[in-house]
Formats: structure tokens, C-alpha cells, sequence
């Protein structure tokens, strides 16, 4: 059962970083559920600012990877630089446990200075 559990969880970011990188302005929708969009949504002006530039408009799969990537540990040294499967699977794990706290109600505050190294409410 864990190595299906595994693989599962292996085929979701295999997939997450290919769309990204061949498909970026895919909705955020078709990957993301709607309260795994809204918290991108904030989590953009804290983790990646430089994103917002451009249109306005929802947020799409090529700038949520860039979030998500960059709480796994990407350092953005090159704009158009590409994130492999072992950055987005820390970042999806971080990602997942702010959204657990996103869900009691908890994040607004501590959590999301916690995790992004800014100590502290924002």
C-alpha cells in the first residue's frame, strides 16, 4: 500500500512541474482546489512579489509553481529558471501544512511569518 500511496504522490508532482513548465497560464483551478488557489493567492505578495507583475487576473499553474517551489528552497537566481521534482515536493509539503493551518483559521498571522523566515506576524 506505501508504494502506491508513493507513486500517487510521485505522478501529482511529475505532473505539477511538467504542467508548469510546458503549460504555465493554465487556470490555477484545474490542478488547485479553490482554497488551495486562495491561499496561493496570499502567499504570492509575501513568497514571490515579482510574479504579480503583468496582467492582473487569477492567479495561473506557472505562478503557483513559483510559489510553491520557493517554499521548498528555490533561490531564484535566474528568472526563467526551472524547479525539479525534489524543490516542489518540499515546497508542496510545506504548502500542505500551511493550508492544514489555513483551515483551522491559524494562518493569518504567525504561520505564515513562521514559514517564510520574516519571524512573527506580518
Amino acid at each position: 500500500i506505501a508504494i502506491a500511496i508513493d507513486a500517487v504522490i510521485g505522478w501529482y508532482v511529475m505532473a505539477l512541474t511538467l504542467l508548469g513548465r510546458e503549460a504555465p497560464g493554465l487556470p490555477c483551478e484545474l490542478v488547485f482546489d479553490p482554497l488551495e488557489c486562495s491561499l496561493l493567492e496570499e502567499l504570492q505578495p509575501l513568497v514571490a512579489p515579482d510574479t504579480m507583475r503583468g496582467k492582473k487576473g487569477a492567479l495561473d499553474i506557472g505562478k503557483a509553481n513559483v510559489i510553491i517551489s520557493r517554499l521548498g528552497g528555490a533561490l531564484n537566481r535566474k528568472p526563467g529558471e526551472v524547479y525539479g521534482q525534489q524543490t516542489m515536493i518540499r515546497g508542496l509539503r510545506r504548502f500542505h501544512t500551511m493550508l492544514f493551518g489555513y483551515c483551522k483559521g491559524y494562518i493569518k498571522g504567525f504561520l505564515i511569518g513562521f514559514w517564510i523566515g520574516r519571524g512573527g506576524s506580518p
